[in-house]
């Protein structure tokens, strides 16, 4: 499949059925122990981390993903996500922004 074929099916899903699909491929991707786990919900504050999980040495992962594709991710809204991710207890060691929206030079 190519890269292309892919991100038009990644471009296919919601809000639900893209964090379901990062948990797989984030916990593929950065090994994990355990898949990740959901944090909070639409409407709730989430602390900008919608998937979090313990990496191999221990340390945490927060994800915040944006299902983005007619709305694009803004620096403004990219840098209140990063701010709030700071106040995720346990404290992050890694923390990731996963968009459907194409590749922007200034984020």
């Amino acid at each position: 499949m190519t890269i292309t074929r892919c991100a038009t099916l990644l471009k296919e899903l919601d809000e639900t059925a893209f964090e379901d699909w990062l948990c797989v491929f984030i916990q593929e991707a950065y090994d994990l122990p355990v898949p990740p786990q959901r944090h909070g919900g639409s409407g709730h504050a989430q602390q900008g981390v919608d998937l979090y999980g313990r990496l191999q040495g221990g340390g945490m992962l927060g994800v915040q993903a944006k299902a983005y594709v007619k709305k694009k991710l803004t620096t403004t809204a990219l840098a209140k996500e990063i701010a709030d991710a700071h106040d995720f207890l346990p404290a992050l060691q890694r923390y990731i922004v996963c968009s459907l929206n194409s590749r922007h030079p200034r984020l």
